[in-house]
């Protein structure tokens, strides 16, 4: 577990340096486990990130819908998505 929170920390500094994010949600199977790492994850992802004493860090936490918020966060941009073919979509029909 300890290499496993460290792989994880690192990672997501990565991600934070080129991204910067607000929030990170880890989900899927990993986010079940997350009490036996994630608390080991996000020290080293403090000690890693760049800037980290000097600038927000990205909050991080684990999916509440576990392995089904993939599916409702693309059921949710399907719904709020302007309808294909409006007047308005590049290459759009008329």
């Amino acid at each position: 577990m300890a290499d496993l929170a460290r792989w994880l920390g690192e990672g997501l500094a990565l991600v934070a340096d080129v991204y910067d994010p607000e929030i990170i949600v880890i989900g899927g199977g990993v986010s079940e486990s997350a009490p036996l790492f994630l608390d080991d994850a996000r020290e080293v992802y403090m000690r890693s990130v760049t800037g980290g004493k000097r600038r927000p860090l990205a909050r991080i936490r684990t999916a509440q819908l576990g392995d089904e918020a993939a599916i409702v966060g693309v059921a949710t941009l399907a719904a709020e998505a302007p309808a294909i073919g409006s007047s308005g979509a590049p290459g759009a029909r008329r």
